[in-house]
């Protein structure tokens, strides 16, 4: 598991926890129950990842870029 900080330009979402299969299962500190559930590909730091959200299921570019990934250990 690890989480995604993004950068800060005043959207309602700052941190996702994203599983091992790169799907959305938690996000901070608002919006989780429009993110969780989202696939998220080419995660890398200073780059903007790609989102594929179930209700639209198109592949798109987010709007913020990531600032951090921190992999979390299995009992965090």
């Amino acid at each position: 598991m690890q989480t995604i900080y993004f950068e800060d330009q005043g959207q309602d979402f700052l941190e996702w926890d994203v599983d091992a299969n790169g799907v959305v299962v938690g996000c901070r500190p608002f919006q989780a129950d429009i993110w969780c559930g989202a696939v998220v590909e080419n995660i890398c730091e200073g780059l903007r990842p790609t989102v594929t959200h179930p209700l639209i299921g198109v592949p798109h570019g987010l709007n913020y870029a990531v600032v951090r990934v921190r992999e979390m250990s299995p009992n965090e």
